[in-house]
């Protein structure tokens, strides 16, 4: 369902919009993957600035990152951006997961991937959208919870 979720990166406040949180997350923020959607339009509104992530050297200037939902603030260090497949499959995790074997092994593969060391108790956000000039293609952002 769609949701009002204020997103500010570093000290600038980048949308205030309507994105959507996936279905089979908990709508209290609670899981170990938060999923959120968002659409890549033109005018900067949602999501369209999250393809800056690709480019070199702008995560490690722009990794701070603040997720106001329903009021309660969330905060995570972004630190790995990639464009994959809209056909690869999200992987989701409950906040059960924390801690578990597969879990950690998920977070492993992550950290390898990324370059970002990652323990089995972190807890991550997923910001995703369409990957500009590659309509088969999503933009996903990883953070990692600092609370």
């Amino acid at each position: 369902a769609p949701r009002i979720i204020a997103l500010s990166i570093g000290s600038m406040a980048v949308m205030f919009a309507v994105i959507y949180l996936a279905t089979a997350n908990s709508e209290d923020f609670s899981d170990a993957i938060n999923y959120i959607f968002g659409h890549n339009m033109t005018s900067g509104l949602m999501f369209r600035h999250l393809n800056d992530y690709l480019k070199p050297g702008y995560l490690e200037s722009h990794s701070d990152c603040e997720i106001v939902v329903d009021g309660i603030s969330h905060h995570y260090t972004l630190f790995y951006a990639d464009s994959i497949s809209s056909d690869v499959e999200l992987k989701t995790y409950d906040q059960n997961a924390l801690g578990s074997q597969v879990y950690k092994e998920y977070l492993d593969t992550l950290s390898i991937q990324s370059g970002y060391e990652l323990s089995e108790n972190d807890r991550l956000v997923v910001l995703i959208t369409c990957t500009t000039g590659h309509r088969s293609n999503r933009t996903v952002v990883y953070g990692v919870c600092r609370e």
